[in-house]
């Protein structure tokens, strides 16, 4: 059973933002980084299947693979064509199979990265692109705390304590992190990881930084709110 299967329509709520007309939501980003295409793009890690149409307004089709059950019932009631049911570390897909791919917020979800590059890696045929969207990791952890309905960032000890954490006293009662937990992750394992993975590191640490996961970039929410500096706790 995956985490997301109780809380699909909870998820699905509270994602909305991620899919409005706003520059710096994650659709608008999504589309600007795939740029116009055609042909088969796999949405991997789909989720309800919010940015979906983001990825078929490029003129790609998508099809769409996720683990949860829940998820993939949410993704379904919008009319998606091609969805899948399968784990992004062993997907059933032919190896050189597609030239693109979109992981939208995956790493926080995931206990190890690196199985998942190297699926990406084998099903995209040389010269594919992975486009990947992300939170930067210091928005992200049991060691955040959101003050201000999230207007304010503080950051605790335990930036550099990897690892998935069910509970922390700075989790939001009503947030993600109180119904799944969390993977601390920080951008340099998870950078050097993508490359070893990937055929063509440079541009993927380009695309990286251009989704927001490097320590240079401020980070932004997913629903694409204005930057936040985090500060740390004395």
């Amino acid at each position: 059973m995956s985490r997301y299967d109780a809380i699909a329509e909870w998820y699905d709520q509270v994602s909305t933002g991620w899919a409005g007309p706003e520059p710096d939501s994650s659709a608008s980003w999504l589309t600007r980084l795939l740029g116009p295409g055609e042909g088969w793009c796999l949405d991997l890690a789909c989720g309800g299947g919010r940015l979906a149409a983001a990825i078929e307004r490029t003129g790609r089709t998508v099809v769409g693979l996720e683990l949860s059950a829940g998820q993939l019932r949410v993704a379904r009631r919008r009319r998606l064509r091609h969805l899948v049911r399968a784990d992004v570390a062993r997907l059933p897909v032919r190896d050189a199979a597609v030239g693109v791919a979109v992981l939208a917020y995956v790493h926080t979800d995931v206990d190890d990265a690196a199985p998942v590059f190297a699926e990406v890696e084998r099903v995209l045929w040389p010269g594919g692109r992975l486009v990947f969207l992300g939170v930067h990791p210091c928005f992200v952890g049991h060691f955040v705390e959101r003050r201000e309905a999230g207007a304010e960032v503080v950051l605790h000890a335990g930036y550099r304590q990897a690892g998935w954490r069910l509970d922390s006293p700075y989790f939001s009662p009503a947030g993600l992190g109180r119904r799944v937990g969390a993977t601390a992750r920080r951008c340099s394992p998870l950078r050097e990881s993508s490359s070893r993975q990937l055929r063509s590191p440079s541009p993927t640490a380009g695309r990286l930084r251009a989704a927001g996961m490097d320590s240079r970039v401020p980070g932004r929410s997913r629903s694409g709110s204005a930057p936040m500096t985090p500060r740390f706790a004395a």
